[in-house]
C-alpha cells in the first residue's frame, strides 16, 4: 500500500503537469483564437453557437490554470489532495482542444460550401 508521502508526491507531480497543460491550452487559445475572429468577421453571416462559445471562451479560459493554482495552494494549506477537482480541470483542459478545433473549422467549412454553391449557380 502506498504511503501518504508517496501519494502526496504523485498528486503534486500530476498537479504540476495539469497546470502546465492548462497554461499551454490557455496560452494557445489566447494567441490563436482572436485571429480566427478577425477572419470570421469578414464572412458576414452569423457564426455557429459552438464557434461563438469558443470565441467568447478566450475571456475565461485562464480560469482553468487559476483553478489548478488554487488546488496547489489548498494542498499546501490542508495537505490533502483534491483528486476529483484536479481530474475535472484536466478533463476540461483536454476537452477544450478538440472542441476549439471543430468550432473554428465549422464556419470555414460553411463558408467554403456557400462559395461553391454561389459560384456554380452564377
Amino acid at each position: 500500500m502506498a504511503t501518504h508521502d508517496s501519494q502526496s508526491k504523485t498528486y503534486l507531480v500530476t498537479l504540476w503537469l495539469v497546470l502546465a497543460l492548462l497554461v499551454l491550452v490557455a496560452g494557445a487559445t489566447t494567441r490563436f483564437v482572436p485571429q480566427f475572429e478577425a477572419v470570421f468577421s469578414n464572412f458576414g453571416t452569423e457564426l455557429p453557437g459552438m464557434t461563438q462559445l469558443v470565441l467568447h471562451g478566450t475571456r475565461w479560459i485562464w480560469l482553468l490554470p487559476l483553478g489548478a493554482v488554487g488546488l496547489l495552494v489548498a494542498f499546501f494549506w490542508r495537505k490533502r489532495p483534491q483528486w476529483a477537482a484536479l481530474l475535472f480541470l484536466a478533463a476540461l483542459g483536454a476537452a477544450w482542444i478538440p472542441t476549439a478545433v471543430v468550432a473554428l473549422y465549422l464556419p470555414l467549412a460553411a463558408h467554403d460550401t456557400t462559395e461553391t454553391v454561389n459560384s456554380e449557380s452564377g
